[in-house]
């Protein structure tokens, strides 16, 4: 009852604006804030896709667990690679068994080089548990990302993501983006409107004008 008499309630995401809406007219949308990554040069993208994340989280491990047994064994010699904290000795074992390589624990340096040097993201999630940093990570570099509608659940960044819901249309798109190269400067673009659409301090900006703070 007191978010009723709020002066203004900022929410992260689209669904919690709805939701808070309702309690408060006053309620503004202010997307997550995100580290910015350095674009590589074209010649340093590396012909693998990748999945990472905090492998110890169930609906992280279950993804990559997802991903081993439905997308990988259709996809031949293209190579995968998976990187995160802590993965389970199932995950490491079906990891081994794919011939995926896994690279567990990475530090930050390493995690972000994997990021930026990946031809392909593919982030499927198994459950809408709001926008999540690794997917702000990859709409910054170069190789596209592949999502599913549920890592898309409330924010607006459809656009700049491939869509797929099943293991065959994973594979699909992932044969179709590493058969072709990649259109850098079609990315660049992609990715500076990204950052503008994500800008926190243009976000806060636009919401204290709205309340007539600045």
């Amino acid at each position: 009852a007191t978010l009723r008499f709020a002066s203004a309630l900022l929410a992260i995401q689209n669904e919690d604006l709805d939701h808070f809406q309702k309690l408060n007219n006053s309620t503004y949308l202010l997307p997550a804030s995100f580290p910015n990554l350095e674009l590589v040069e074209e010649k340093e993208i590396q012909e693998y896709y990748l999945f990472h994340g905090n492998l110890s989280v169930q609906e992280v491990h279950d993804s990559a667990l997802w991903l081993l047994q439905e997308v990988v064994p259709n996809l031949g010699k293209i190579q995968f690679k998976i990187a995160g904290k802590n993965p389970s000795q199932s995950l490491i074992e079906a990891a081994k068994s794919s011939s995926v390589e896994l690279i567990i624990n990475p530090n930050q340096q390493e995690m972000s080089e994997l990021i930026l040097k990946a031809k392909l993201h593919v982030l499927p999630t198994s459950q809408e548990t709001g926008l999540k940093l690794k997917l702000l990570l990859a709409l910054q570099c170069v190789g596209k990302t592949i999502v599913n509608s549920k890592q898309l659940a409330g924010n607006d960044l459809q656009e700049f993501c491939l869509v797929a819901n099943s293991g065959e249309e994973f594979i699909a798109i992932i044969k179709e983006e590493f058969a072709k190269p990649i259109a850098v400067e079609e990315r660049k673009i992609a990715i500076e409107t990204f950052k503008k659409r994500m800008n926190i301090h243009d976000q806060l900006r636009n919401v204290l004008q709205k309340l007539d703070i600045i």
